[in-house]
């Protein structure tokens, strides 16, 4: 509603959420989804496959997603993929970053076990 006036950002985490096993192969696979504008529909093709993800379950995901193959292969073996994936990682658990999803407000963390109204929180934040 306010596109100018809020920001949304996704950060990659090793969290009991999404990617649970703890795998930084699919987190780099995603990384390279991404580079190719086609990160959500990886992440949809991905949640539709058994949650013990295999590197043939990853690339079966990918190509549902319409990947151009050799270029998201090439990106996975990339040392800068590789090293900007893993300082993702380690930025999340540095912020302290253990579920999915997290929600900071301001680099405020806000406690997900309480009950808020995000909605009201921006309107009070950008009015």
């Amino acid at each position: 509603e306010n596109p100018t006036k809020i920001r949304l950002f996704l950060r990659t985490a090793n969290t009991s959420g999404l990617f649970s096993h703890d795998s930084k192969y699919v987190h780099i696979a995603a990384y390279c989804a991404n580079q190719q504008n086609r990160y959500w529909q990886f992440l949809d093709a991905l949640m539709t496959k058994e949650k013990r993800w295999s590197e043939n379950t990853i690339v079966t995901a990918a190509q549902e997603a319409q990947l151009n193959m050799v270029g998201w292969n090439n990106c996975r073996e990339n040392d800068i993929s590789i090293g900007n994936t893993l300082l993702t990682l380690q930025s999340a658990k540095d912020m302290g970053i253990t579920k999915s999803p997290t929600i900071f407000i301001n680099n405020k963390k806000i406690n997900p076990e309480i009950k808020i109204n995000i909605s009201k929180i921006i309107k009070e934040l950008i009015d």
